[in-house]
């Protein structure tokens, strides 16, 4: 529905589709696994390209694609496995790189990244890559710019008491749904959100509420990145060309109200 976050990406995709005179199918009763084979049944012959979209890649069913010789691209994966495929992501790295280069302008020189997870994924690396560069060109210490994963703490108020024993003044989270968790910690402490502490999100609301709390940070641009991979999908399709092509779509930067 709209209040999705796949929502944009799909709206995107479709106006291309639109626009370039395609019909747009789209497979969703696959089952819960949503496989692109189910034995040896495919409703691929219906398609002359396919866009894949979601977190969780069937790396069989990618690897089938490969072997048909079936055009697609995937939307927002740029690691799947070892497999060489075409793909449109975002631009994690240059986006946290240039949101956290503005905390530094602004003051901070103590600033935490805070995550759910591991931060295995690609996305997670990309936004890594673009924190340590922000922070090294201020010349702010590792010891200074913590890498925490939310695991590894007890839960948000364990978070706020490292913050604290650092002298972290500005936290960027990778997910909203963190976000909003240490937003309510700090309420509850008495600690202000911009004024004790600025608290931003890198662009990942999956899972989390809509609310009207005006986060600072960056969002994806899901639409354009919908839009720009059925352009590549496009041209894959009639240069007859299946080697793998990447493009990287910015991130929409979002001024919020929740740094100081």
């Amino acid at each position: 529905d709209q209040g999705d976050f796949y929502w944009p990406f799909l709206a995107g995709i479709e106006q291309e589709a639109e626009l370039s005179g395609r019909d747009l199918l789209m497979f969703t009763s696959a089952g819960p696994a949503r496989r692109i084979f189910t034995g040896a049944q495919t409703r691929l012959s219906l398609a002359d390209g396919s866009l894949l979209l979601g977190r969780d890649p069937d790396l069989d069913g990618i690897r089938g694609l490969i072997d048909l010789g079936h055009p697609f691209v995937y939307i927002g994966h740029r690691e799947v496995g070892s497999l060489p495929l075409s793909y449109v992501a975002a631009d994690y790295a240059q986006a946290t790189e240039a949101h956290v280069q503005l905390l530094t302008e602004l003051g901070h020189h103590r600033i935490a990244y805070v995550r759910t997870g591991q931060g295995a994924n690609l996305p997670s690396r990309d936004r890594i890559e673009g924190f340590r560069r922000a922070v090294t060109a201020a010349g702010v210490t590792q010891a200074a710019s913590p890498v925490w994963d939310a695991a590894s703490l007890t839960d948000a108020a364990g978070l706020l008491n490292a913050a604290d024993e650092l002298g972290i003044t500005a936290i960027v989270a990778e997910q909203q749904v963190l976000a909003e968790q240490i937003d309510h910690a700090a309420t509850a402490r008495g600690v202000s959100v911009p004024a004790d502490l600025s608290l931003s999100v890198l662009g990942d609301v999956i899972g989390a509420p809509i609310t009207a709390r005006g986060w600072s940070g960056y969002s994806v641009a899901g639409h354009e990145m919908g839009s720009a991979a059925l352009t590549l999908l496009n041209q894959i399709i009639e240069d007859h060309d299946h080697t793998p092509r990447h493009l990287l779509v910015p991130c929409t930067p979002i001024d919020g109200v929740t740094v100081a």
